[in-house]
């Protein structure tokens, strides 16, 4: 399934959004963002249940707050909502990996063919082995490619994990480096460790937090 983004103007949209995700003050302006990242091609990887439709419908036809990630969900009228069809992006999903080399090509292909690459890992139901599985094929690949795409790892349905629901903002980075403890061996076969972010895609809110990380990694990256 393969979502392409209709051009669209982005004029009157230079509202600073970088406040979102640096939080200590604004460093690039939306208008800026879609000219950074117009026409950048995204895949998603991952697991059934992971989250790579849900992902991929919001990307393209979602909308996010011009007000800072803290403001309460019920202020993010729609009204005061940025299109993240602006940027443009070419967004790719693929089929749910069953283990056939079909399947597996397909996944190289699309990995090779893109600017960024997000692997999704279902959190609350993970598969160790498959995660472990997926990431050694994917950095086969990037060690393979001239000009490897960036790679994102993203823990989907943390909204699941009470643990993570009650984290106070200071408790954050040590949760943060458990989990990728408990992923230790999945990273292993790289030379530098992806970008590691965790959250929910079951409301609003929380998507909301959660593609503004992703696209303020990739307009970094």
């Amino acid at each position: 399934m393969a979502w392409q983004i209709v051009a669209a103007a982005v004029g009157g949209l230079a509202v600073g959004v970088w406040g979102w995700v640096k939080r200590d003050k604004v460093v690039a302006a939306w208008d800026s963002l879609v000219i950074a990242l117009r026409g950048k091609k995204v895949t998603v990887l991952g697991a059934r249940g992971s989250g790579k439709t849900t992902l991929l419908t919001f990307l393209s036809k979602g909308e996010l707050p011009k007000g800072n990630a803290q403001t309460t969900s019920a202020k993010r009228v729609a009204a005061n909502r940025l299109k993240l069809k602006d940027l443009q992006l070419d967004l790719k999903e693929t089929k749910d990996l069953p283990g056939g080399e079909a399947a597996i090509q397909q996944w190289k292909e699309l990995h090779d063919a893109s600017d960024f690459v997000i692997y999704l890992i279902k959190a609350h139901e993970m598969d160790v082995g498959r995660v472990e599985y997926d990431l050694k094929l994917i950095n086969e690949w990037q060690e393979k490619h001239k000009s490897k795409p960036r790679l994102l790892v993203v823990a989907t349905h943390m909204d699941l994990d009470k643990g993570f629901v009650m984290l106070k903002e200071n408790e954050q980075g040590d949760f943060h480096d458990r989990f990728v403890g408990k992923l230790q061996r999945c990273f292993s076969s790289f030379k530098t460790m992806p970008s590691l972010y965790l959250g929910g895609l079951n409301n609003q809110s929380n998507t909301d937090d959660l593609v503004i990380k992703i696209i303020g990694w990739m307009h970094d990256a």
